[in-house]
């Protein structure tokens, strides 16, 4: 008897399900209680990536939580993730899922505080915590890919006009700047009133080029994909702050660098939307904005002190409100807005981390 059949003889008793997985996340063991709770046999993800056996809108937070194992950073052990059962296909949204909550320890050739350690793989127990999903909760499931699709769609759309415009319009933009700053930097006998509208043109120019460069980056904020989220956030500010001269007093608190994209990008946008409506409807010249992490949570909060508005009448007709919500949605978060005539208002949104 080899080692892993030792293992697997040692453990198959277990009422969770006891797995290893190499250093590529491929399961090299699994016990028979897998069987029980999934349909699956073992036999069925020998070799197989862990991805595949995780409801597909759990996998970021899963491939994350392997890398972390990885890494050797600290962080939560514990994560609970939705498994597929058997009669479960990608194409389905209806399809059934058992919730569990997983627990997950790396293995390494030497002791963890080694700096020469080589990661050689994780180990840990899955252990049901819920029968299989109830109708409600797959019509929430449905709604969370539905929600994630259309956003996806959103920032697809959102990319592609970004380039666009620097691509096509910014070049054509700078062209033109340049040929006037030509014009008017030749020692060529003309009117003075021509050089003063050409002074004017390089202006105009170079107003809208600016503009085009603060639209752009609205729609595609590159900065995110580099220094994450609280960083972007604070570019955002300055440029809010500049344009409109609105003061933006902003907290933040235990978030980590950097997480999943997608949960970065949500925020970001919900930020850019909840700051857009301040100053177009709040009447108002500062608002509150704060991004705290705290038990497993990332809170974001957009509160000023403007003219308000009644939320019941308007919330169902915005459609920036609904595009917040949806991007909340997506996560399985939390999305509130307070708000009545004459006493401001305050959005806060809560996601999972």
């Amino acid at each position: 008897m080899n080692d892993t059949e030792k293992c697997g003889a040692m453990i198959t008793p277990s009422p969770g399900i006891v797995y290893v997985l190499d250093p590529e996340g491929q399961f090299i063991f699994v016990g028979r209680a897998l069987e029980t709770l999934t349909g699956f046999s073992p036999e069925d993800l020998m070799g197989k990536h862990f991805s595949s056996l995780i409801c597909p809108h759990d996998v970021e937070d899963a491939s994350r939580h392997f890398h972390e194992r990885r890494t050797g950073s600290r962080a939560t052990r514990r994560r609970q993730v939705r498994l597929r059962t058997k009669n479960t296909n990608d194409e389905d949204l209806g399809s059934r899922y058992r919730t569990v909550e997983l627990d997950a320890f790396g293995i390494w050739d030497k002791p963890p505080t080694d700096k020469d350690k080589k990661f050689c793989g994780t180990y840990g127990v899955v252990r049901d915590i819920a029968g299989p999903v109830s109708v409600e909760e797959k019509m929430g499931d449905q709604r969370k890919v539905t929600s994630a699709m259309l956003i996806d769609l959103i920032e697809a759309e959102r990319e592609r006009i970004a380039l666009d415009l620097h691509d096509h319009v910014g070049q054509s933009l700078v062209s033109l700047k340049m040929h006037l700053e030509a014009m008017s930097g030749e020692e060529i006998a003309i009117a003075e009133t021509l050089k003063k509208g050409i002074k004017a043109a390089e202006k105009e120019v170079a107003h809208i080029i600016e503009k085009l460069r603060s639209t752009t980056y609205g729609l595609k904020p590159v900065e995110l994909d580099i220094a994450g989220l609280s960083d972007s956030l604070k570019t955002l500010f300055k440029e809010v702050r500049m344009r409109t001269g609105l003061t933006i007093h902003y907290f933040t608190r235990d978030v980590p660098e950097r997480f999943p994209r997608s949960k970065e990008i949500a925020l970001f946008r919900i930020t850019q939307e909840a700051l857009s409506n301040v100053i177009r409807h709040a009447h108002t010249s500062e608002v509150h904005v704060n991004l705290i992490g705290k038990a497993g949570l990332l809170h974001l909060s957009v509160e000023d002190d403007g003219i308000g508005f009644d939320a019941q009448a308007v919330s169902e007709s915005s459609l920036g409100l609904h595009l917040m919500r949806e991007r909340t949605t997506q996560f399985g978060g939390t999305f509130s807005l307070d708000s009545s005539t004459g006493r401001g208002t305050h959005i806060l949104v809560e996601i999972p981390l």
